[in-house]
């Protein structure tokens, strides 16, 4: 059974693209992206993109 040791929510907004990249450098295990707030389009192209760029 795998372990989460850390998590960070990002809002599905635009000016995250670097602090993905800094906390997927740092080792963070998951992203949650946060849709309480966020448009279903702009949600759904946060995902695209973090997945195309993170596999």
């Amino acid at each position: 059974m795998a372990v989460c040791a850390s998590v960070l929510r990002l809002a599905p907004g635009a000016g995250n693209e670097e602090r993905v990249d800094a906390l997927v450098a740092a080792g963070v295990d998951v992203l949650l992206i946060d849709s309480s707030h966020g448009h279903s389009e702009g949600v759904l192209q946060r995902i695209r993109e973090t997945r195309a760029k993170y596999p």
